[in-house]
């Protein structure tokens, strides 16, 4: 149920943020610092953490309102978009994300520089998250049927890799 609310909020927030001008909010975190960790972290920002701790882990600069925080442009745009979701003040999803459907190529900073330990990250070839990670499974698009993402799952938490051909999100969310 969070996972529905917290794509539900995303999906809405997409849109408004595509036609807005991009409004920088802080620093990313240092990506040497900061990896992803499958299925839990990224960025050291983990479900279950307070606001607090994770806008600090981030910087301290994320734009927070509403039950949640923003930082970068919007994904259409300069560096890409991370954002942190809570409900009643305890992290519940986690977002990166840039969008490569206007022919921009991968931002080379910002959240471009969040990877695993395998090496995935925004702009990793879709289909090489399967090889990373054998025991993921697909996210079908229902009209074509389609691989639109990857899910890993742990014991309480899920990280997903969406994309097209490249990934152009990953998000880490409560079950």
């Amino acid at each position: 149920m969070k996972l529905a609310i917290a794509v539900l909020a995303l999906a809405l927030l997409l849109p408004a943020a595509a036609s807005a001008k991009p409004h920088p909010t802080g620093p990313l975190p240092d990506p040497e610092k900061s990896r992803i960790t499958v299925p839990h972290t990224i960025g050291g920002v983990q479900v279950g953490q307070t606001l607090d701790e994770a806008n600090k882990i981030w910087g301290g600069d994320g734009k927070c309102a509403k039950g949640r925080c923003h930082w970068g442009g919007n994904a259409y745009d300069g560096d890409g978009t991370a954002w942190i979701f809570t409900t009643d003040g305890v992290v519940d999803g986690i977002y990166i994300g840039y969008d490569d459907g206007l022919g921009k190529d991968l931002p080379r900073e910002g959240v471009a520089q969040f990877k695993t330990k395998e090496g995935i990250g925004l702009s990793t070839p879709l289909a090489d998250v399967k090889k990373a990670y054998p025991k993921a499974t697909p996210i079908h698009k229902p009209s074509n049927n389609r691989i639109q993402a990857w899910k890993i799952t742990g014991d309480e938490v899920q990280m997903v890799f969406r994309g097209g051909k490249r990934i152009e999100s990953i998000s880490v969310s409560a079950l």
